[in-house]
């Protein structure tokens, strides 16, 4: 009995440590030297997007005439300006690993600025999410969350790298302030080495090298408060005042303009 015991428990452990790991893992690697440029407000997908002066304005397909058919066998995308998904897109699986960035080695294009809407940053469409089927790095660029979350998510074996300049922003404005959640398929890894994200969730690999996940923080707060509240000792009550009148209640304030 004390064995069969001690193995649901291990079995629990696993369980446990399969969902946020601390263990290394292999990082992917750019192969190709193939490179694009996007920007959704100076771009046109006629551009070829090899400079900063021709970039092109859209993901799109491997046969269509954005950054992905550039793009097919892997390389680095290149954000100067806003790299945009306008609702749910599942990439098409590329010959090798991509790299999303706003650095091209020259120059910095990240730029926040507005604050509820940067004019250099990733961003989606309400609610949408962005599937990637190969490995991918997503280094040195804006996360700008803007309105319902949005959710990047692994699938197809492969691994995604957050590098650690990511810098993962949340509307200011919203009605609901948050920011993008991961979800990681079964056998597949997130390797998280900075950032900020709502939630990462899934059946997959997680390994925590530095980000913040918020929802994490928000279970541990909840933990400790209950912990603490169950320490402290019971407070007798007080023998009610005779000599005050009791206040009436005071009436609710309108709307200030």
């Amino acid at each position: 009995m004390t064995k069969r015991i001690l193995a649901i428990a291990m079995a629990a452990m696993l369980v446990i440590l399969g969902s946020i790991s601390a263990f290394a893992a292999t990082e992917p690697t750019v192969t190709s030297d193939t490179i694009c440029y996007i920007s959704y407000q100076t771009g046109k997908n006629d551009y070829d997007g090899q400079t900063v002066d021709t970039p092109k304005r859209q993901f799109l397909g491997l046969e269509d005439s954005g950054c992905i058919g550039v793009l097919a066998d892997g390389g680095t995308l290149i954000g100067v300006g806003k790299v945009w998904i306008g609702g749910d897109y599942v990439m098409p699986e590329l010959g090798s690993t991509l790299k999303i960035t706003s650095n091209d080695g020259k120059a910095n294009y990240k730029n926040a600025i507005p604050f509820e809407n940067p004019s250099c940053a990733m961003k989606m469409a309400t609610n949408a999410t962005l599937t990637l089927q190969q490995d991918t790095i997503i280094d040195d660029i804006i996360l700008f969350q803007e309105g319902g979350m949005n959710t990047i998510a692994i699938t197809n074996n492969s691994t995604l790298l957050i590098g650690d300049k990511v810098e993962c922003l949340s509307n200011p404005v919203a009605a609901n302030p948050c920011y993008m959640a991961i979800s990681v398929e079964a056998g597949s890894t997130v390797i998280l080495n900075g950032g900020t994200f709502e939630q990462v969730t899934g059946e997959g690999t997680i390994i925590n090298n530095g980000a913040t996940i918020v929802s994490e923080q928000a279970d541990t707060t909840t933990a400790s408060e209950t912990t603490s509240a169950a320490q402290e000792p019971a407070k007798t009550t007080e023998p009610a005042k005779t000599t005050e009148p009791a206040k009436t209640t005071e009436p609710a304030k309108t709307t200030e303009p």
